[in-house]
């Protein structure tokens, strides 16, 4: 059985980074079994973004940067994509520079696609 988009729009909002992940719940092995497949990364719009300076309080707590920034503590995934950070618990310093994409462009970045 084929995961309908319907579902997935009800299960994974515009902050899951998952959002464009097809999804296959078969029985194959064990009945409900979940298959991923590859993972896409969502293109978000740089064009409008925000600054902001890491301070020592903000350092391995991106999540607590993003819950500031668009009031979503899940959001800190976007942060990470768009400042190319692979490691947020390691890649931060006291002064770096983040570009914050405005909210309204992540949740665009899922807008006209659809899931594989």
């Amino acid at each position: 059985m084929a995961v309908t988009e319907d579902y997935l729009k009800t299960r994974a909002n515009f902050s899951s980074r998952y959002r464009l992940t097809h999804v296959v719940v078969d029985g194959f092995v064990f009945s409900g079994r979940r298959r991923y497949g590859i993972w896409r990364k969502p293109e978000i719009d740089m064009s409008e973004y925000s600054r902001y300076v890491v301070k020592a309080s903000d350092l391995g707590r991106i999540d607590l940067i993003a819950n500031r920034a668009y009031g979503d503590s899940t959001l800190w995934w976007a942060i990470c994509m768009a400042n190319n950070i692979s490691n947020p618990l390691e890649d931060l310093a006291v002064g770096d520079i983040l570009l914050l994409p405005k909210k309204e462009n992540i949740s665009n970045a899922f807008a006209d696609t659809t899931v594989l």
